[in-house]
């Protein structure tokens, strides 16, 4: 402050005063320019000197508190590994690596692992599994939070308002059933099962469903609604009519020409079938020539036929070897299995039936309960149990076996997604108390199946049972329950 009493001749002037100052000369001019430099570094200075020990401090606790937090990761598996170190991020610095952690990452992971990782092989391993693990969340809160968007509102109604006739008619008033054909991968329409998903989703519509029956019926009245929905409704073509019709005209010109005499006068239909192909009746080589044409037509047109349903034959051979392999193989066959239509109706279910039949008798056998011994259940059955395993066996179900009465194919009852919670809630119930199962769930349907080329007897057929898939998956859970039981005891008498 003692320079600038020097370098002014007169009192500073006033700051809001447009008044130069005055100097005595270029030299005190600059040297008061470097002094004030010089004075604003050594004030700069000093203050970073006073912030730098605590800066320092700060760093030097993070990176302490970095290196115990990858003491802590003891995973042996890359990916599990990388994991853990993205959720303690996530905890303790929000998702970001400290500064300098790439490094210490790098030495802890080829420590834990035994390898040799360059720093930039994790950070792509790290960056990998964390948008897979963003991806993946980001995709269950939009299921959760938001519908299927509404792309064709005209689909939407429609399915709506047959889902609802069909629900109506199936869940609430338990009309028979009949089935349906089988979805080949190619003609799934995903945007209606995004629809029907969307709409059973309605606390109204799954109010409705209390009992394994009920599911089954809902289930069934969505599969009857995305039939209806997707069937066809174009004019089936008439050509083969059409190509018929000619045939069986050019035939009865064939004929009427073909008993015409030349030596005699021609008849009315001859000269109708000669002016209507433009030619003279008495001119008996065209005559000749028309009837080869008209023949040459007949033979054209049934080629026509033979060549349609050889192509229709053919996709059909393609689509079964590629879709349905048994059902190709046993085509194919030359033997083809058929029962006779002399077969008597009456006298097959007699058969079937003595078969089958026994002798229905109350027997009590009380004194065995004593006998056996208690048989303990050393598997916690709980719900969230049943659940992951009812979840599971719904991925691997076949889809297009061939159901019982209720008509419910499995591709069903794996696609609608909006009821898996339901049909976790009344397996879990069906699990826990086998008596409230309805009954019509255990009916199966039985197809005699002949067993050589013409059956014509009785026991020429073979039975097979086909039972309601809902009931197979019902028995899916139960026996997985019993093979953990198994394995539990097994366990335990091990010495």
């Amino acid at each position: 402050m003692e320079i600038r009493e020097l370098i002014w001749d007169h009192d500073p002037p006033d700051q809001n005063q447009n008044e130069t100052p005055m100097f005595e000369n270029e030299n005190s001019q600059q040297a008061t320019n470097e002094i004030s430099r010089v004075d604003d570094v050594l004030t700069q200075q000093n203050d970073d000197a006073a912030t730098v020990p605590e800066s320092s401090q700060q760093q030097q606790i993070a990176t302490i508190t970095f290196e115990i937090i990858l003491e802590q990761i003891e995973e042996t598996e890359k990916e599990e590994w990388i994991s853990r170190l993205i959720e303690k991020v996530n905890i303790k610095y929000k998702g970001r690596i400290p500064r300098g952690g790439w490094d210490k990452i790098t030495t802890a992971y080829n420590d834990r692992l035994n390898t040799n990782e360059s720093k930039q092989d994790i950070k792509n391993l790290y960056n990998k599994i964390k948008s897979s693990q963003v991806t993946s969340k980001n995709q269950e809160e939009e299921e959760e939070t938001m519908g299927p968007e509404i792309k064709n509102v005209q689909l939407f109604k429609q399915t709506k308002q047959k889902l609802q006739k069909n629900i109506d008619k199936y869940v609430i008033n338990k009309e028979e059933k009949d089935r349906t054909r089988k979805i080949y991968s190619e003609e799934i329409q995903h945007d209606v099962l995004d629809i029907i998903n969307s709409i059973v989703k309605d606390p109204t519509i799954e109010g409705k469903i209390e009992t394994i029956k009920d599911y089954n019926n809902m289930i069934y009245a969505c599969q009857k609604t995305y039939m209806e929905v997707t069937e066809r409704t174009g004019k089936e073509s008439t050509w083969k009519e059409a190509i018929n019709k000619k045939i069986k005209e050019l035939k009865n010109d064939f004929q009427i020409l073909e008993k015409c005499d030349p030596t005699e006068k021609p008849s009315k239909e001859v000269k109708r079938i000669c002016s209507k192909n433009r030619i003279h009746s008495n001119m008996n080589e065209k005559v000749v020539q028309l009837k080869d044409q008209i023949f040459e037509k007949i033979e054209m047109h049934q080629k026509r036929l033979r060549i349609a349903e050889n192509r229709k034959e053919f996709r059909k051979n393609n689509r079964n070897f590629e879709f349905n392999r048994k059902r190709f193989y046993r085509n194919i066959d030359q033997k083809q299995m058929r029962i006779s239509e002399t077969i008597n109706d009456s006298d097959t279910l007699e058969f079937w039936q003595n078969i089958w039949a026994r002798e229905e008798k109350e027997e009590s056998h009380e004194e065995l309960i004593d006998a056996l011994p208690t048989n303990s259940l050393n598997v916690e059955i709980t719900n969230e149990k049943i659940k992951d395993i009812v979840e599971n066996v719904i991925k691997y179900l076949p889809a297009w076996k061939t159901p019982g009465h209720d008509c419910v194919h499995n591709f069903f009852i794996k696609k609608i997604k909006g009821l898996h919670t339901k049909l976790v809630e009344v397996i879990i119930e069906a699990v826990n108390e086998p008596d409230r199962i309805d009954p019509e769930m255990y009916v199966g349907t039985t197809y005699l199946i002949p067993k050589k080329e013409n059956a014509s007897q009785p026991k020429e057929l073979r039975p097979i049972t086909c039972l309601p898939n809902i009931y197979k998956l019902i028995s899916k859970v139960v026996q997985t329950l019993w093979v953990q039981e198994e394995d539990a005891k097994e366990q335990s008498n091990k010495p």
